[in-house]
């Protein structure tokens, strides 16, 4: 099997903590765990954040993150754009996540010579990047950038008919569905300990066996 090397292009990773957040690593946990690289570029949202770090073997670069306004998304833009030249001999795909900002900015490194990119729609519904593709200032010009992506990665059922429905071609949808890690089972004495423990902590949660 050929090892790959792949480009995480993201606006939340860890140290933040979130759904989102859990989602990508579990996903670039398993793209490391079969062989294949990964390096993240994300915003340095604290100043005492380290530039350059590894997260389970994940190589984790940080830029400046984007300041507000429109100014501030498009000089987040250049640097984004310039970290990931700097990284393009190191690259073999590129995932943005989220179909926005960051998607037209690895669009367009794209077609500067850059690798091929795949994207990956944050959330659905209201706040979703495929309705704020017709809600927000600029968002129909953002939709036939996208168009151009190669590929599509849709984490649940329902972005995936978001995507469909939003007209991006279904032979570039690609589901991966990462579900929840199975919780290890428990027996006997560890449920009795952990009612023994909520209940010292408050009378009120005792339970009864």
């Amino acid at each position: 099997m050929t090892s790959l090397r792949l480009l995480f292009v993201t606006r939340r990773f860890r140290p933040l903590t979130g759904g989102l957040e859990n989602m990508s690593i579990r996903l670039l946990g398993e793209w490391v765990r079969r062989g294949h690289k990964a390096t993240v570029v994300t915003p340095r949202w604290h100043a005492d954040w380290p530039e350059e770090t590894d997260y389970s073997g994940v190589r984790v670069c940080r830029i400046d993150p984007p300041t507000g306004g429109c100014w501030g998304e498009a000089r987040y833009a250049q640097r984004l754009a310039s970290a990931c030249r700097a990284l393009r001999s190191q690259t073999d795909v590129a995932l943005v996540s989220g179909m926005l900002t960051d998607a037209v900015t690895m669009l367009g490194e794209k077609r500067r010579g850059g690798p091929a990119v795949a994207l990956q729609p944050e959330r659905p519904g209201v706040l979703g990047d495929c309705h704020l593709q017709i809600e927000q200032r600029g968002g129909r010009r953002i939709k036939q950038t996208c168009f151009g992506a190669d590929a599509f990665v849709a984490l649940t059922p329902l972005l995936q008919r978001e995507l469909t429905a939003a007209g991006y071609a279904r032979s570039r949808i690609h589901p991966v569905t990462l579900g929840i890690p199975r919780r290890s089972k428990t027996d006997l004495g560890q449920r009795q300990e952990a009612r023994r423990n909520l209940a010292s902590v408050d009378p009120a949660l005792a339970l009864d066996p």
